[in-house]
């Protein structure tokens, strides 16, 4: 009996740590907040924003982008679930390959 209730109980876990591995990467707008605040520090007014909903490297930020004008800026923004906060400046991949003609 016992080992049914661990196999149970272990059953349970393993669930719970998959939705919460699905569900911690989602954004729930925390993001967009933050860069909110980043472009009014910035002093960027009235600044178009768009992030996306998912966290696709697991790193605790989503990608944004905020527009004002005529200038576009490449955020990482703090999702929610994440330790980090505010935003940043995107880094520069430089893995991907590039055909030259």
């Amino acid at each position: 009996m016992f080992e049914y209730m661990l196999v149970a109980v272990g059953s349970l876990m393993l669930v719970a740590f998959c939705v919460f591995a699905v569900v911690s990467r989602k954004d729930d707008g925390s993001a967009a907040q933050n860069a909110a605040l980043f472009a009014a520090d910035m002093g960027i007014k009235e600044p178009r924003i768009n992030c996306v909903g998912w966290d696709s490297d697991g790193d605790g930020y989503v990608s944004c982008t905020l527009s004002s004008g005529d200038r576009i800026i490449a955020l990482d923004c703090a999702r929610s679930y994440s330790l980090n906060s505010g935003c940043r400046l995107q880094k520069l991949n430089f893995n991907r390959s590039v055909e030259v003609k």
